[in-house]
């Protein structure tokens, strides 16, 4: 499943958005904010985004990986769903 990084950032954002009631304003939450740090997840929603991500783009999270920085932001989650289904992929 091969998927174009600006429809995934859209998918991401509006399901974030929706979900944890904010908006990336560009001043106080950026495509580029931490989003555990700033407080827009907390662990609860953590496990909701992970379950979003594997049903929607149908791949799987591994431990380490929620423990990296691939999951904190718009950007860094646009990046990490566009490498896990181009793995898939091949």
């Amino acid at each position: 499943m091969l998927i174009k990084t600006d429809e995934a950032k859209k998918e991401i954002e509006s399901y974030l958005t929706k979900q944890f009631l904010f908006n990336f304003d560009g001043v106080n939450v950026t495509p580029d904010t931490d989003l555990f740090s700033s407080g827009v997840i907390d662990s609860f929603g953590c496990v909701e985004l992970v379950l979003f991500l594997e049903k929607k783009y149908k791949i799987k999270v591994i431990d380490e990986e929620l423990l990296s920085d691939s999951i904190r932001s718009l950007n860094a989650l646009t990046k990490f769903v566009k490498d896990k289904t181009n793995e898939k992929s091949q």
